[in-house]
């Protein structure tokens, strides 16, 4: 599976753009004065972009987008084996994903995902797989096989 670009109805969103190969999100503010700020949490957008992802791959409903981005529209375009997919999902209609313009339910999605990519087991779905690759939060860092703020050593094992 190959992301190509991230998107959205408001012109205010500037697309994302995917390159071949790896892709690194980083991102630098600078104070008034041109001085970094030691502040990590500097709203670039970098970790908005990495729950776009997810949240445009089946994630569990995110109520801060809902509230924060009320009835906007994100579409994630990827390719896998050579053929290009697109998938949408509103913010405040979170249980219903576009999916190369036919509507679904979440769930529905979420399976054909999983049988996208051979993935034939309930412990290992789609974003389980997903989590070790576009890792959301801090504590998905502090161990390398640890995807998820809540670590199951099954799951873990299994992902890995």
């Amino acid at each position: 599976m190959k992301l190509l670009k991230l998107i959205a109805d408001k012109k205010s969103f500037h697309p994302i753009i995917f390159k071949d190969g790896i892709n690194v999100i980083v991102g630098k503010k600078t104070t008034a004065d041109k001085k970094v700020d030691g502040n990590t949490f500097n709203g670039v957008g970098k970790s908005l972009i990495v729950h776009l992802i997810h949240f445009c791959l089946c994630s569990n409903k995110i109520d801060t987008l809902e509230e924060k981005l009320p009835d906007w529209t994100f579409t994630l375009f990827f390719t896998h084996e050579g053929k290009e997919y697109s998938v949408s999902r509103n913010t405040s209609n979170q249980g219903k994903i576009v999916l190369n313009g036919e509507t679904k339910r979440l769930n529905d999605v979420r399976k054909w995902m999983s049988e996208l990519l051979a993935l034939n087991n309930e412990q290992l779905t789609f974003q389980t797989v997903l989590a070790s690759f576009v890792r959301r939060s801090r504590a998905c860092y502090i161990k390398y096989n640890q995807t998820s703020t809540f670590p199951d050593e099954y799951k873990s094992l299994l992902t890995n």
